[in-house]
């Protein structure tokens, strides 16, 4: 009897009992053998590959996921609020600035570069106590404004939420109305298109 009989048995062709030194064969096997071992591979990519996908899938950038979810959250608790006309400070570089405080106490702001699409951001209130990042803001604010500001204004006919992460607002800016879908994970305007002043979107 050759060496592979004696090892083998020919009807299954699995190891007897007295092989010792059988060793896993497929992948999977290793897993049931080894649990730790796989556990202790796959558990530091895990959180890797949610925060990757989550980040694909609200369109921002890696480890961005959570603060494109806490910005689509703050649109939709202060919807309202969002509809407060724009009253922006234009600066000496024709950038249009403007900050619309919350009854929550949260602040959307915008900033419009010249011929480009404005970008909103809110300011959750309850960060800035959080991290108790307040100190010195009001003075260095003071303390930069040398002249009166211009005032460029701008009114929020109208919004609605469109789809989960994006938002249609109609703007007035005096000089025309334009429809803006806002995407609220990033805060950019994806699309901004002149419209009719009415105030149904």
């Amino acid at each position: 009897m050759n060496k592979l009989s004696a090892d083998r048995n020919p009807t299954t062709d699995k190891p007897t009992s007295s092989d010792a030194r059988y060793a896993p064969a497929r992948w999977w096997q290793w897993i049931l053998v080894h649990p730790t071992l796989f556990i202790a591979l796959l558990s530091p990519s895990v959180p890797t590959l949610i925060e990757t996908i989550k980040s694909v899938k609200l369109g921002v950038g890696y480890g961005q996921s959570e603060i494109a979810e806490l910005q689509n959250t703050m649109w939709r608790t202060n919807h309202e609020c969002a509809k407060a006309p724009f009253k922006g400070y234009a600066t000496k570089t024709n950038i249009q600035v403007d900050g619309t405080i919350c009854k929550s106490g949260d602040v959307l702001l915008r900033v419009a570069y010249p011929n480009k699409e404005p970008g909103y951001w809110w300011v959750p209130l309850e960060g800035i106590i959080k991290n108790n990042k307040m100190g010195g803001l009001i003075t260095a604010a003071n303390a930069a404004s040398d002249s009166a500001p211009i005032i460029v204004a701008d009114a929020v006919l109208c919004q609605r939420f469109i789809t989960d992460g994006q938002l249609l607002r109609r703007i007035d800016t005096g000089q025309g109305c334009f429809d803006e879908i806002v995407n609220t994970y990033t805060g950019q305007v994806i699309q901004r298109n002149p419209v009719a002043c009415s105030n149904t979107c």
